[in-house]
């Protein structure tokens, strides 16, 4: 039982060292990895994207 909360701690914390930040539009269903394409997104469409932690 040790080593399973031992392997699944270790594994939590390798997946929150590989996120990465991108933002989703939740009405269009579109998401963004750079900030340009937000500010894009935003201009043309007239709404905002949500900023989400993705793993990699």
């Amino acid at each position: 039982m040790n080593k399973l909360c031992t392997r699944l701690k270790y594994k939590k914390y390798v997946l929150d060292d590989m996120s990465m930040t991108a933002w989703h539009c939740y009405r269009c269903n579109l998401t963004f990895k750079d900030k340009s394409h937000v500010d894009m997104h935003k201009e043309i469409s007239r709404h905002d994207a949500r900023k989400v932690e993705l793993p990699e």
